[in-house]
């Protein structure tokens, strides 16, 4: 990527904003009034001042997700990538800045993900100890290391990278909260619910209302090492299900085998899945909410449901409504 001396000089972009970061750091009482790039972000930032990452070092984000070649055809199929981060954002994620790692057939889901990530990330592995050695038109041979900062997929995949239950367990909180789920007697599907419902009494899930703003997902996730730990310990079957339920880790995560000083450990370098929540999960659960149209249990009824507002004329009114006042000189 650094054969000229444009995307040369385009790979500088992460350090050269790094370093304005940093230095308006030191003159904004440590503040950073707005946020618009991962070197905002407080765990890089640590990094870069431990020396974990340095200017000539190239920043990666691994990235997996399931693929469907054509619209008509059973063609679904995996692939992951890694994309250059050192690039600013208009560039880094055009096709010259992506690079395929492995693409996993179909179309069935793979049983065993490591087996396909594994010798990718024996390589990175690799020239995060020792090294790349590479020759820039206008610094001549410079020596980078590897660094990973991030590891992302949607809810279905992240359970194949973070090692973690995923988002239907008893402990499945993405990010490894303590926030423990409920679910419906005789189901073993979990729901994270922050509230506990009404004459409700099953074992182990019973517990209080919690509130949101105090769950600590920083000394949460320190846990995961030491919970990791019991879990390699199990010494038959029985004991390994009990305590993937108590802990919601399924399995050790490959991404725990990299250099310490190379990634930003375990599960930091795991983040949250916002897109799918915001433009895909909450409006569709809302919206069948309000038009009654939600699948509920047998015994319940919809017609009782006083949430249930868009019906029979309302969605007309409604449109009406929302018409006249996009086309309103005065919204209303």
């Amino acid at each position: 990527m650094r054969h000229s001396v444009v995307s040369s000089e385009g790979a500088d972009y992460h350090s050269k904003l790094t370093r304005k970061v940093l230095s308006s750091l030191l003159t904004n009482d440590s503040i950073i009034p707005e946020y618009t790039n991962f070197v905002h972000g407080e765990d890089y930032l640590n990094a870069c001042n431990k020396g974990d990452i340095r200017d000539d070092d190239i920043v990666l984000m691994f990235s997996m997700d399931g693929v469907q070649l054509y619209v008509c055809k059973q063609s679904d199929c995996w692939v992951y990538m890694w994309v250059l981060l050192d690039y600013a954002p208009e560039v880094r994620y055009k096709k010259t800045h992506v690079i395929p790692g492995s693409i996993i057939p179909g179309p069935n889901k793979p049983k065993n993900v490591d087996s396909f990530i594994f010798p990718g990330l024996r390589i990175l592995s690799s020239h995060m100890i020792e090294g790349l050695k590479i020759w820039d038109p206008r610094h001549g041979i410079i020596d980078s290391k590897l660094f990973l900062l991030l590891a992302t997929a949607d809810s279905v995949g992240m359970t194949y990278l973070n090692g973690l239950v995923g988002h239907s367990g008893a402990q499945g909180c993405r990010i490894y909260c303590p926030l423990k789920g409920h679910h419906k007697p005789g189901s073993g599907y979990y729901y994270p619910a922050c509230l506990k419902l009404d004459n409700y009494d099953v074992a182990n899930c019973s517990h209080e209302d919690i509130k949101p703003q105090i769950l600590n997902s920083v000394k949460a996730s320190k846990q995961h090492y030491g919970n990791l730990t019991c879990m390699l310990g199990a010494r038959t079957d029985r004991e390994f299900q009990k305590l993937c339920l108590e802990t919601g880790i399924a399995k050790p995560s490959l991404f725990g085998g990299l250099p310490l000083r190379s990634t930003l450990g375990l599960l930091a370098c795991f983040p949250v899945d916002i897109m799918h929540l915001i433009a895909i999960n909450i409006p569709d659960l809302f919206i069948s909410l309000w038009c009654g149209m939600i699948q509920c249990d047998p015994n319940d009824d919809r017609s009782t449901w006083g949430f249930m507002v868009l019906t029979k004329d309302t969605w007309e009114v409604h449109g009406k409504v929302s018409q006249e006042s996009m086309f309103s000189p005065f919204p209303l």
